[in-house]
């Protein structure tokens, strides 16, 4: 009989830290971090280097906004992207953002130094990192450039007074840390 309450008793005792332990597991799949800020680099960011914030209403769907300096002038971008995987270390995501997306930076004639806005989309990842929620970003996105800057590239380009040294690309690459701010 005494085996039997001391079995009993075990049995109990380990179902209820069984059902206490799933149920620390759902509050935790409830609450998530809901805002990040960090420094990085990319147009994800504002420009060549900048802060982003990050606020995610949901799980999946990041909004952000980053402001920086862009090669001539500051820069902005604002969008959204989808976390495929959100509670795993290693979450994929896609994005999509306007704002700052190419720029023309001439030496010696300042007058076509300019930054230009568009459409630009891409593909990522958030690397959690520490105990704090705290992640690293890394995106490659291709960026849609307005007519504007097609025009304004087009005539330094046929212009025999410039030497053009470089050719702009469309992909361009983001890497920046978020600190998780909740």
């Amino acid at each position: 009989m005494k085996k039997t309450f001391c079995l009993l008793a075990l049995a109990l005792g380990a179902l209820t830290l069984s059902a206490k332990e799933k149920q620390t597991l759902s509050h935790k799949q409830e609450s998530y971090t809901k805002l990040f800020v960090g420094p990085g680099i990319g147009i994800t960011y504002g420009g060549i280097v900048g802060i982003k914030a990050e606020f995610l209403p949901i799980k999946q769907l990041g909004i952000f906004a980053g402001g920086g300096y862009y090669l001539v002038n500051p820069g902005y971008n604002v969008g959204a992207s989808f976390k495929i995987l959100p509670d795993a270390r290693f979450c994929p995501l896609v994005y999509g953002m306007y704002g700052c997306n190419s720029a023309i930076n001439m030496e010696g004639n300042k007058s076509y130094n300019k930054v230009y806005s568009g459409f630009s989309t891409g593909i990522g990842a958030d690397l959690r990192v520490g105990k704090n929620s705290n992640k690293l970003f890394f995106g490659l996105q291709y960026g849609f450039w307005n007519s504007k800057f097609n025009e304004d590239f087009g005539r330094i380009k046929a212009d025999p007074r410039f030497h053009v040294t470089a050719e702009p690309a469309h992909i361009g690459l983001n890497f920046g840390f978020n600190f998780a701010l909740n």
